[in-house]
């Protein structure tokens, strides 16, 4: 694998963050919970990391404006010194996610969301992880898929949910393998190359990465150390605005990097998310616009037979 080139990222300016000024050699990890309107699951999400085994951490629940009752739901838990309630006006997870990070103070930095949850080792294991192999910036996990009553939906180890370690920047533009709630990322990253695009209202986690993976180094680790919940009113289920921002961030990133990785590479990138949207497309029965996407894709990568594939398929149902 090429290694990308150094270079600062461009359109935001690097923020200055607190260092860790502990004594002790535990170091300390910083929890970031972006909420709006989460206050049925947000209870057990907090017990998860109170439940950690790695009790060296603050936390900071970020509240974006809730029309709930997430400051009631979160009353008792506010006694622990570790739990710090901030509350901001609805603007976005992106920026919820950022006042916390400026907020917090770890050598490392963690993110969950609201209604997701941690194994109770989950911290100490990616600890350890780091411990075995200071070389890593960004550590990870694998994730585990439940429904809104936290049943689990059998949904692990996905086909893309590929293990990549090391500069992969080129694995990344294919797909969003990194799992956010099952992440630890040095605190070094995001003083060199900024926190989350506020401008993005969703697929910021994606940015991130894209963006982290011009300069730092990214380390799998086995086992489930998160679990996901999937419900019809997250802000990830509407695909339509998911394929826009995808589409935003891959154009900004590439034309922000045009040496990053070959052009084979970016033609593959841009075929797979063209194919990608028409199925999307064309199971909405959006036959056209699926017709169109596919066309598009092969002009990108002409040899590649996904979208040859998909539209024969198309053309079959079509009859």
């Amino acid at each position: 694998m090429l290694r990308p080139e150094l270079m600062p990222y461009p359109t935001m300016e690097p923020a200055t963050f607190h260092t860790s000024t502990t004594a002790s050699r535990v170091p300390l990890v910083s929890v970031i919970t972006a909420t709006y309107n989460r206050a049925n699951y947000l209870p057990l999400t907090v017990q998860s990391v109170l439940a950690q085994t790695h009790k060296h951490f603050e936390y900071f629940i970020v509240d974006d404006g809730s029309t709930d009752a997430t400051a009631e739901v979160l009353a008792p838990y506010l006694a622990d010194p570790r739990v710090h309630y901030m509350t901001v006006p609805h603007r976005g997870q992106s920026v919820a996610r950022n006042v916390g990070l400026h907020a917090s103070k770890g050598e490392f930095v963690c993110f969950l969301d609201s209604d997701d949850l941690w194994e109770p080792d989950k911290l100490e294991r990616e600890l350890d992880t780091f411990c075995d192999h200071p070389e890593a910036d960004i550590v990870y996990g694998e994730v585990r898929f439940i429904d809104s009553q936290g049943r689990d939906l059998h949904q692990r180890n996905l086909p893309w949910m590929q293990r990549r370690s090391g500069y992969i920047t080129e694995y990344l533009l294919d797909e969003n393998f990194i799992p956010f709630v099952g992440s630890m990322i040095r605190r070094r990253c995001f003083e060199k190359l900024g926190g989350l695009d506020e401008t993005l209202s969703q697929s910021d986690d994606y940015e991130l990465w894209l963006r982290f993976s011009t300069r730092f180094r990214f380390l799998p680790h086995p086992g489930v150390v998160s679990s996901y919940r999937v419900m019809h009113d997250q802000i990830s289920t509407n695909k339509d605005a998911r394929f826009r921002a995808i589409h935003a961030i891959l154009t900004r990133f590439l034309n922000q990097h045009p040496n990053i990785v070959p052009n084979s590479v970016k033609r593959v990138t841009w075929c797979r998310f063209y194919v990608r949207r028409g199925r999307y497309r064309a199971l909405l029965g959006l036959r056209m616009q699926a017709g169109r996407d596919y066309l598009i894709a092969m002009l990108h990568d002409p040899l590649n037979i996904r979208p040859w594939r998909a539209l024969l398929r198309l053309v079959i149902l079509w009859q």
